[in-house]
């Protein structure tokens, strides 16, 4: 006669008691399991320093001191004269709508 084929053992789960006030209490414990180590499929990273973009020469120019204000001057001027007009606009459209 011929045994039959059984499954290798392995560690089950034990019950163990633990001592209460009211008696026993069954608690389960279940034995350790050697953790797998995780294997990463992606290569390692390597810092590459990206390359130095062209700059794009534009020429320089030079102009005085006397004439950079100048054109500050006007700028300032350009933007008090605007902001004016759109105050007078906004004036005319409100009488417009009454």
């Amino acid at each position: 006669m011929v045994a039959p084929l059984v499954p290798p053992q392995t560690k089950q789960a034990q019950s163990t008691p633990v001592p209460t006030e009211q008696g026993e209490l069954l608690t389960e414990t279940i034995p350790p399991v050697p953790m797998p180590k995780v294997v990463s499929a992606a290569p390692p990273m390597t810092s590459t320093i990206p390359p130095i973009a062209p700059t794009t020469f534009e020429p320089f120019i030079t102009i005085s001191a006397s004439k950079f204000r100048g054109i500050v001057h006007t700028l300032q001027t350009l933007t008090t004269t605007h902001t004016a007009l759109f105050q007078q606009m906004a004036a005319m459209r409100s009488q417009q709508d009454q």
